[in-house]
């Protein structure tokens, strides 16, 4: 079972998404939640990474390269990629040059 979460000023215009989504698609509406939420963020087009920066950062993320404290360094991680320090290095923060902008832009 697929799971969707809309969120909507106007229930009028959820109602028509829904029933268009069950025309078109012969979807089956299980429960609509009604709840309060505390942040919102506005679907964009997410930065292109080459597959060589996303192979690092799911590395990086998988070996917890992310985590506090650190679990691994970027000369491991580089290990692992059987890539060299200096290549590896290159791609992850090349991907973070462009992710984390994109999270922070006004």
């Amino acid at each position: 079972m697929k799971t969707l979460t809309i969120g909507t000023f106007d229930k009028k215009i959820l109602d028509k998404l829904i029933i268009n989504l069950e025309k078109l698609y012969k979807l089956k509406i299980h429960y609509i939640q009604e709840r309060k939420i505390k942040n919102i963020s506005i679907i964009k087009e997410n930065p292109e990474l080459t597959k060589k920066q996303k192979k690092a950062i799911e590395i990086a993320i998988k070996n917890g390269y992310y985590n506090y404290p650190r679990k691994t360094s970027v000369k491991e991680l580089a290990k692992i990629s059987k890539l060299s320090f200096s290549t590896f290095q290159a791609h992850l923060r090349k991907a973070e040059k462009k992710l984390i902008p994109f999270y922070f832009e006004k």
